[in-house]
């Protein structure tokens, strides 16, 4: 499967759940999808949660494209010097309101429909009660939604009750899970979503010069999966 096919699986005006171990490369992932819509012309904001926004730019480069498609919204860093003109400062991870406001006022600075990665959504759980960042989430997802925009939830697997990862599940329009198998090779699937059919299997993806490239297991593979999987689930 190509990038751009994967790509277009995400299509506009929905809310996913990109869920996976830590190492498993989900906000690589985040920055490749990030870096492939802005040099196709879309708008991305980045709410970055548990790294500096300095890290972001570094990634995605500092050039007049991200200038004027890119948006952050950092809540990592208290404050800071904003050279690029493209960051937004919040009061912490700790204030979801601050979060929220900030998100909102760079979606109606950036006059259309944007691609928004929602990256820690993990560490905020830290902060605040699961009942209240289900609402959050909710919120997000609605407003986002009517407007036309995509957003991504990177949830790291592991961190949360079944019932808190179900609850998301149901707020969400669909699931991206990120593995990594016994020989440390990075998979990805789309698992579902809502109202559209999708294929569930298992592909290889690494990235390569900034853009992610699947490979779909051979069914020798899939099997050693499901063994693996299988395990998993028993050891747990």
């Amino acid at each position: 499967m190509s990038s751009l096919l994967f790509n277009e699986l995400i299509p506009p005006g929905i809310s996913l759940l990109i869920k996976g171990p830590p190492g498993s490369g989900k906000t690589e992932f985040a920055l490749a999808l990030s870096k492939q819509w802005i040099q196709g012309g879309e708008n991305v904001v980045y709410v970055s949660i548990s790294n500096p926004a300095s890290d972001v730019i570094s990634k995605l480069g500092n050039n007049e494209a991200v200038r004027k498609k890119l948006r952050i919204v950092d809540c990592y860093t208290s404050q800071g010097d904003d050279e690029s003109g493209i960051v937004v400062y919040t009061n912490g991870i700790a204030h979801l309101e601050s979060i929220s406001l900030a998100l909102s006022t760079v979606l109606d600075s950036m006059g259309g429909p944007s691609r928004i990665i929602i990256d820690g959504l993990s560490l905020l759980f830290l902060y605040n009660a699961p009942q209240t960042m289900s609402k959050f989430v909710q919120i997000i997802s609605t407003k986002t939604k009517s407007q036309g925009s995509t957003t991504l939830f990177l949830l790291v697997e592991g961190m949360h009750e079944r019932i808190t990862v179900n609850t998301l599940m149901a707020i969400a329009d669909g699931l991206i899970e990120i593995d990594i198998d016994s020989n440390m090779r990075r998979l990805i699937r789309f698992s579902y979503l809502k109202g559209r059919y999708v294929d569930p299997a298992w592909y290889l993806y690494e990235i390569v010069n900034g853009v992610p490239e699947f490979t779909r297991l051979g069914l020798r593979e899939r099997f050693v999966r499901v063994q693996e999987l299988k395990e998993e689930v028993n050891g747990f």
